[in-house]
C-alpha cells in the first residue's frame, strides 16, 4: 500500500472547504445530522466566500494494492472514517481514512475471509455499525464494524436465501433494513433493527418482479424509494411508504411476495425500459433528485425521482452516451453536483449536473484512462472519489 500526501487535509485547498473539517468534528461533539452540516457549510460559504474545489485539479490521495485479483466493489462509510473494497480473491478489506487518526490512517484495520467464492458486492450501513458483503457462493454476510460494540470485527449474520450469485447489497437510510439482490431474479429484505428482536436478522420481504438476474439495488436517502436493475433490461422503482404506493403512468404491477402483508413495501411506482442491453448499476443522488442507470449499451440515463417536481418525475433528465465503452458503475457526488462513470477499457468520466454551475453543466469536467477495467466508482460524502480496478483501488481528493 502506498500513501500519497497523507495529511493534505491541512493544505490550502482543503482549508478552502470547511465542510471537510466540520464533517468529522461536529458529529462527535454534537447531535448534528449530515443535512444540518450542509446548511452550516452553506452559511459559512456565504459569509467567508469559500470556494469549492474543481474536479480538474484533483490528485491522488490514497492508493491500496492489497487485493490479488479483480476488485469488484468499493464503498465509503457514511461518517467518512472507513473505506472498503471487495474482490474476486474472496476478501473484503476495510481501511481507516480518517486523517485525525494518525496511528491507523491509510492502513488496513479489518479483513474478512468468510466467502468461499468471489465477492461481487459490499456496503456500509448508515448507522456506521454494520458492513455487508455478498458473493458467488450465494451468501451475504453481515459484520459489526463499530469499535464500541462488543462484537466488533465479528460476523453476526449469514443469509443464504438466494439460489444464485448475490450481485448487490445495500442498507436502508435508517439502517432498519438490509437488502440483497441475486441472479435468482429476487431481492430479499431483512430486518436490521436490534430493538425489534422479532424482525432482527429475519427475512421480511421477497421481491420477485424481475424476469432475469438482478444486477443492482439501491435505497434512496430519504427512505421513500428502492430501485433495482436487471438483465431483463428494466429498472424498477418501488415505493417504501404508503403515500408512494400509487402506480404512476399505468405501469403494470407484477406480483410481489410480501411476507408481512405490509402494503407499503413492494408497490411499483415506475418501470424504466429505455436501455437496450444488460443493466449493470443503479444509484440515487444524495438529495434524492435523480436516479442513474448504466448499461452495456454504453449509455447512462438519469431520471428525476423527486415527486415535488412533476415535470421530471420518472422522466429522463440526462443522457450520457459514451459510444465506445461499457459503463459498469455510476455514482453521484455530494450536493448532486457531479456524476461519475467507470467501465471497460479503464475509462473514468465525471460530468457536471448542477444547473447553477453553468460552466460545468452537462459537460465533461474530469477524465482519465486506467490500464485495466474499472469495476466500481464511488463518491464519499466529503467529496473524495474512489475507483476500483484490477488489483488496486485509488482515492482522489
Amino acid at each position: 500500500m502506498e500513501i500519497v500526501e497523507p495529511f493534505r487535509m491541512f493544505n490550502k485547498r482543503f482549508r478552502q472547504n470547511s465542510f471537510y473539517i466540520l464533517a468529522w468534528i461536529l458529529p462527535k461533539k454534537f447531535a448534528i445530522t449530515k443535512y444540518q452540516l450542509i446548511k452550516i457549510r452553506r452559511l459559512l460559504k456565504s459569509f467567508l466566500k469559500l470556494k469549492r474545489y474543481r474536479f480538474d485539479s484533483r490528485s491522488e490521495l490514497l492508493h491500496f494494492t492489497d487485493h490479488n485479483d479483480d476488485i469488484t466493489s468499493v464503498c465509503f462509510s457514511p461518517n467518512n472514517e472507513l473505506f472498503a473494497s471487495g474482490g474476486h480473491d474472496r476478501f473484503s478489506i476495510i481501511y481507516c481514512i480518517n486523517p485525525f487518526d494518525k496511528n491507523t490512517y491509510g492502513k488496513k484495520i479489518l479483513k474478512f475471509r468468510d466467502h468461499k467464492k468471489p465477492i461481487l458486492t459490499i456496503s456500509f450501513a448508515n448507522n456506521n455499525l454494520y458492513f455487508a458483503s455478498g458473493g458467488m457462493d450465494f451468501i451475504s454476510f453481515i459484520y459489526v464494524i463499530n469499535k464500541n460494540n462488543e462484537n466488533y470485527g465479528k460476523q453476526i449474520f449469514k443469509f443464504s436465501d438466494h439460489k444464485h450469485n448475490v450481485s448487490s447489497t445495500c442498507f436502508s437510510c435508517d439502517s432498519e433494513y438490509f437488502l440483497s439482490g441475486g441472479w435468482d431474479k429476487t431481492c430479499c429484505m431483512y430486518g436490521m433493527n436490534s430493538t425489534k428482536p422479532e424482525k432482527f436478522g429475519k427475512l421480511l420481504y421477497c421481491l420477485n418482479d424481475h424476469h432475469a438476474e438482478v444486477t443492482s439495488a439501491c435505497f434512496s436517502n430519504n427512505n421513500e424509494y428502492l430501485a433495482t436493475s436487471s438483465a431483463d433490461l428494466t429498472v424498477i422503482l418501488y415505493g417504501l411508504n404508503s403515500h408512494n404506493t400509487e402506480n404512476q403512468d399505468n405501469t403494470e404491477l407484477v406480483k410481489t411476495t410480501n411476507l408481512n402483508n405490509d402494503n407499503s413495501i413492494g408497490k411499483i411506482i415506475h418501470c424504466f425500459k429505455e436501455h437496450t442491453d444488460y443493466i449493470l448499476s443503479v444509484c440515487f443522488s444524495e438529495f434524492n433528485e435523480y436516479l442513474a442507470t448504466c448499461s452495456n449499451d454504453f449509455i447512462t440515463y438519469v431520471y428525476g425521482v423527486n415527486p415535488i417536481n412533476l415535470s421530471t418525475f420518472c422522466k429522463r433528465v440526462f443522457k450520457f452516451d459514451n459510444k465506445e465503452w461499457t459503463i459498469r458503475s455510476v455514482g453521484f457526488s455530494m450536493y448532486d453536483d457531479y456524476i461519475a462513470m467507470g467501465g471497460i477499457g479503464g475509462n473514468v468520466q465525471v460530468y457536471g449536473i448542477n444547473p447553477q454551475k453553468k460552466e460545468e453543466y452537462q459537460k465533461l469536467v474530469f477524465k482519465f484512462k486506467y490500464k485495466t477495467c474499472i469495476n466500481s466508482v464511488k463518491f464519499s460524502s466529503s467529496g473524495w472519489l474512489a475507483i476500483g480496478s484490477r488489483f488496486e483501488t485509488v482515492i482522489y481528493c
